[in-house]
């Protein structure tokens, strides 16, 4: 057994490096902005590390914000971890995982910013926040009132509204890849219709279309073929559609923060550029 064992693990290593290499090559010929996207995502993430640092030359007021800001702890132990991650999955052809480190990206920063914005909150040290009911069981949309107060008083009602909209509408397009069945809502202006979503209703779908399932439908890890480049080129979209969501939220985090709010509005700037 111990040597079924060993052996097992040593094709899994060896499968799985090949997979990843063989999807390379099909992504930088099929689909090389979505490894674009997913870098720059992490090149965000990189600035915001730096630029969301505490001003002050203070070591003791220095280390009350790092004690107080739940931001930091998401941002360095969270948000950056699983968005490198992401990046390893699109190599793996594990496009719902990565669907998932997105998601997680989005929640972990709006939960951040409500933790340390909230006037009930914002005053405790973030290992008492996580522990407060109004954060253990915060959720994206159980949330949205107290971002929308947030959003509006930092851009205005228009466009805090407009931003707010966005964020959620971008967390639900993510959700929609990591639940079996889901439903999502297609706002127009007339009126929102829901329809039928989640990982099946995707591989069903590319099934109809090409003949056969995606290869995250087959197996994961999966080398890529053709009938995958249109998840993959929805997936660069909704890539770009969190970078702007985390520039959104560490914007409103930032504004009344000893932080760089400068470079912070400079970096959102241009992701609203990028995205235009």
């Amino acid at each position: 057994m111990i040597w079924l064992k060993e052996k097992g693990i040593e094709f899994f290593i060896k499968y799985t490096k090949e997979v990843m290499e063989k999807n390379l090559s099909f992504l930088l010929e099929k689909c090389s902005d979505v490894l674009d996207s997913c870098f720059e995502l992490l090149n965000d993430i990189i600035d915001y590390s730096m630029l969301l640092l505490p001003r002050t030359s203070s070591e003791e007021v220095k280390k009350a914000m790092l004690s107080k800001y739940m931001m930091y702890p998401m941002l360095y132990n969270v948000i950056y971890p699983n968005a490198q991650y992401a990046c390893v999955a699109i190599l793996q052809g594990a496009i719902p995982q990565a669907y998932y480190c997105l998601r997680t990206l989005i929640e972990a920063m709006a939960i951040a910013v409500y933790a340390d914005t909230h006037p009930k909150l914002k005053d405790l040290n973030w290992d008492r926040k996580i522990e407060e009911k109004g954060v253990r069981n915060a959720t994206l949309f159980g949330i949205k009132d107290s971002l929308r107060k947030m959003f509006t008083k930092v851009f205005g009602n228009k466009r805090g509204n407009e931003y707010l909209e966005l964020l959620l509408h971008t967390y639900e397009s993510l959700s929609a890849w990591i639940h079996p069945v889901a439903k999502i809502r297609i706002e127009s202006e007339q009126s929102g219709e829901e329809y039928a979503a989640g990982l099946l209703k995707a591989i069903v779908l590319t099934w109809n279309k090409h003949g056969i399932p995606p290869s995250y439908g087959i197996l994961i890890p999966m080398e890529y073929n053709n009938a995958d480049v249109e998840d993959l080129r929805y997936l660069k979209e909704n890539i770009e559609a969190v970078r702007l969501s985390l520039a959104i939220l560490t914007y409103v985090w930032s504004i009344d923060k000893d932080v760089d709010k400068e470079g912070v509005g400079k970096l959102l700037e241009r992701i609203i550029k990028e995205s235009s």
